[in-house]
């Protein structure tokens, strides 16, 4: 039996004859000693830290910047080790899991990929036979790339328009922003600099270190007409090629040029003319005139005009008339010259046959509206045994038709031509022209032609539906028909009315065959359906085109959101302004859904003015809302607005104050005013429920107001129950619609005052004495003269009012007839004291 023992240590140790025992059952028992030392694997790391140093930022393009550690197994056993560290966007390193043979090395290569302008670290965390852990920490910095012009007016650097062999020198300092040295490469720009003929000072790359600048110059030297051009100096540093500025400039000159330098007129009969129209250009910058040999053209050709002058950047349309006089199958002229001045000549070859004439007996009639068309097939018999293939010329541009028409042998063929206007002829002076078709025998079918052109059709019947009070733009497209500009005037043909407007430039000028959009502003002040007919007129040839326009107007927007705010029972107002551009007064009438809002009664808007309409807001209770207010007028409709109302709480109102002798009462009356429109019924209390001492009516109505509101009137009664000057209370009268009101209550209540004097009449008398007091109480009464008599005491219940018996007795005459009566009681200190006078 073999057995195995295995020493795996987890950490550095020494292991010195350590006791093992293996013990056989029912046998023997064998003591072994283990020795062994347990060491750290031996894998060298070329590097443990590695500072990359400032770098710039990363794009794609740019030389990453790579370094590579190196690992060696130096035991002599093979060692495994992992990166546990994940990558990031700003480092990468390349490395799988690894087992290294005794003496083997590898290279792991680490790439810093800096993306901000910020300081990097990271600890990559290897582990070396899944238990030792070794840390390489990989530092850095990124740095932005920044290169430019030093002058930010530089960055669109202009030459301006030079002539031929003149020269424009600028020169430009640059500058290098970055921590790090960098070389400008120009490489990327040699071809555009080469086409423009912009020679680059120094030829060579620029090296730019950190914070350093330099120069270069630019130099535009033409030696040709070049066009207006603007283009990118792109530059390449640190591996990235970007724009540094824009290059413009362009060299003026003369560049004229034929349409074509050959004209074929084909086929014409003896004795008729054929025009051809050719186009001159002038695509350079500068103008010039030009002159045709006109003596090299004739007997047979002409040109019209035979001198002129052509604009930068124009055309001038040149009608070349072939005019045979007599029969001729070949009539060529070659390499006929137009002279152009500071520029080079334009040659012209023309050709052209001359055939005798033979028309067909009737004339084709056309009939279309002008700029429509219509198509006519033209009847040809072949009666040879050959295939024939016709060219017909076609004299009048309003007339075309195929190039071609092939006609098998012995059959018959239609061309099929259509008359095409685009200007108008009546059936007494129509459009002309003429189809010719030479025959391979030798001879020709002519057709006469004559076609009306009759007022053309609307270009659109358009329904818009527009919002009134509200500015509309439509954009109608306005076509040029002819290959020349054309000028047309705008006009409004119906529709204006005077609350409604439709307007928009006298004139609009449109490119030779192209189209523009014309503006047409319209506005409506009311509701309703407005029918239009816009023409576009030229007023030279006097054809002209047309919209049928209806504009559906619905209502319009809200005109503003108006806010009114003060405190309930105060009044804040707001002028609305509304122009009238009407020659004439305007009535208008408001409503409101808020009755409190008030508007004048009577507006009038002034004639081609701006009035001013008083909007007043009085609210009586504390609330948000938003109500519709309407102007309304028969000449221009509806003014509506949103009126932002709000009513703030107001404060309590000015203080009553009541000074009153215990056993007495005061009466004061609360006025307020009741500014609601309507019938309300305000109901009335105290704060403290009566507990003061002040008493009031439970309730008063308020009729309808007007703007100025109306007065009311609440009755207060002060009847204090003990002496004091602290009773305080608040009178609340309030109504759900007509709003709240507080009044603070002050009362002050003195000793009761001497009262009297009391006459006793034949020895009778009687006084009213009141219980104040809100429970029952026990009053003493005491005479100070003993002629008169009264009853000692008595329970009096709370507010009740009794009469006091008084007896005079006249015998006692030694005792004057004047005496005191004094009550008591013990709810209250002070005594009540009444004057006696017997008679």
């Amino acid at each position: 039996v073999v057995c195995e023992l295995v020493y795996h240590p987890s950490s550095a140790a020494v292991l010195d004859n350590y006791p093992v025992a293996c013990s056989i059952v029912n046998g023997n028992k064998y003591r072994l000693a283990l020795s062994g030392v347990g060491h750290r694997p031996k894998l060298n790391f070329s590097f443990y830290e590695n500072d990359f140093g400032p770098c710039f930022l990363y794009s794609v393009g740019m030389v990453k910047m790579t370094t590579v550690l190196k690992v060696t197994n130096d035991d002599v056993r093979e060692i495994s080790f992992d990166l546990l560290t994940e990558n990031t966007t700003w480092l990468e390193v390349e490395a799988a899991p690894t087992v290294l043979q005794p003496g083997e090395s590898c290279d792991i290569p680490i790439t810093f990929l800096p993306k901000e302008a910020i300081t990097y670290s990271r600890t990559l965390r290897f582990e070396i036979n899944g238990l030792i852990i070794v840390n390489v920490n990989i530092l850095g910095e990124g740095t932005p790339l920044a290169v430019t012009v030093s002058d930010p007016r530089q960055a669109n650097l202009n030459f301006g328009s030079l002539r031929a062999g003149q020269d424009s020198t600028k020169s430009i300092k640059i500058v290098n922003k970055s921590k790090l040295a960098t070389t400008v490469s120009f490489a990327p720009s040699e071809g555009t600099l080469k086409h423009l003929g912009i020679m680059l000072a120094p030829p060579s790359d620029i090296f730019l270190r950190a914070k350093d600048s330099a120069q270069f110059s630019l130099s535009f030297r033409p030696q040709m007409r070049t066009r207006p051009f603007s283009e990118d100096l792109v530059v390449e540093f640190a591996g990235v090629q970007r724009s540094l500025l824009t290059m413009s400039g362009a060299c003026l000159g003369i560049e004229v040029k034929l349409a074509s330098d050959s004209l074929p007129f084909g086929a014409v009969v003896e004795g008729s003319r054929l025009i051809k129209r050719l186009q001159l250009e002038n695509t350079g910058d500068v103008g010039t005139k030009f002159t045709w040999d006109v003596a090299a053209m004739k007997p047979n050709f002409s040109v019209t005009p035979t001198e002129g002058f052509v604009a930068p950047n124009q055309d001038v349309k040149l009608d070349i008339t072939f005019h045979p006089s007599q029969l001729d199958p070949d009539i060529s002229v070659e390499r006929v010259r137009c002279q152009v001045e500071g520029g080079e000549d334009q040659l012209l070859t023309l050709t052209g046959m001359c055939v005798s004439q033979e028309s067909e007996p009737n004339v084709v009639t056309f009939k279309t509206n002008v700029r429509g068309s219509t198509s006519i097939p033209l009847a040809l018999t072949n009666n040879t045994t050959n295939h024939w293939q016709l060219r017909p010329t076609i004299e009048n541009e309003f007339w075309t038709g195929h190039d071609f028409l092939d006609i098998p042998a012995g059959s018959k063929a239609e061309y099929n031509i259509t008359f095409s206007p685009n200007t108008m002829a009546g059936e007494d002076a129509p459009h002309e022209g003429s189809v010719f078709f030479p025959l391979p025998d030798g001879t020709a079918k002519l057709f006469k032609l004559q076609g009306v052109a009759t007022e053309p059709l609307s270009s659109g019947d358009l329904t818009i539906e527009v919002k009134a009070k509200a500015a509309h733009t439509e954009l109608l497209s306005i076509t040029n028909w002819l290959n020349a500009p054309q000028r047309f005037k705008a006009e409004v043909v119906e529709g204006n009315t005077e609350s409604t407007s439709i307007k928009g430039p006298e004139y609009i000028d449109v490119p030779a065959l192209s189209h523009r959009e014309y503006k047409l502003q319209f506005y409506a002040y009311k509701e309703g359906a407005t029918q239009t007919k816009v023409m576009f007129k030229n007023e030279v040839t006097n054809e002209y085109m047309f919209y049928n326009l209806k504009f559906e107007v619905g209502a319009a927007d809200t005109m503003a959101v108006i806010p009114l705010q003060c405190p309930v029972r105060q009044q804040v107002g707001q002028s609305i302004t509304i122009f009238n551009p009407l020659d004439k007064e305007v009535p208008m009438t408001s409503s409101c859904s808020h009755n409190q809002v008030t508007v004048s009664d009577k507006i009038t808007l002034k004639p081609k003015a701006e009035t001013s309409i008083e909007v007043s807001f009085r609210p009586v209770l504390a609330e948000e809302l938003v109500e519709k207010l309407t102007l309304k007028s028969d000449d221009l409709g509806e003014y509506q607005y949103d009126l932002k109302l709000s009513g703030t709480p107001a404060g309590p109102e000015r203080i009553m104050t009541f000074n009153v002798p215990l056993g007495s009462m005061e009466m004061q009356p609360f006025r307020f005013m009741h500014y609601l429109n309507a019938k309300a019924e305000y109901a009335c209390e105290f704060v403290n429920k009566g507990e003061s001492g002040f008493e009031t009516e439970p309730s008063v109505v308020g009729h309808p107001a007007g703007t100025e509101g109306i007065e009311m009137e609440v009755e207060i009664t002060f009847e204090p129950t003990q002496i004091g000057d602290s009773f305080k209370d608040q009178l609340v009268v309030k109504s759900e619609e007509g709003g709240e009101y507080v009044c603070p209550m002050v009362g002050r209540c003195i000793p009761p005052k001497p009262q009297g004097p009391v006459v006793i009449k034949g020895g009778k008398g009687v006084i009213s004495f009141k219980n104040v007091f809100t429970q029952q109480a026990d009053f003493n009464f005491v005479v100070d003269n003993p002629a008169f008599t009264v009853k000692k005491e008595e329970s009096i219940a709370a507010k009740r009012t009794i009469e006091v018996p008084i007896e005079y007795d006249e015998s006692q005459t030694e005792h004057p007839k004047t005496g005191k009566l004094i009550i008591t009681t013990s709810e209250c200190s002070a005594p009540w004291l009444f004057y006696l006078k017997a008679q």
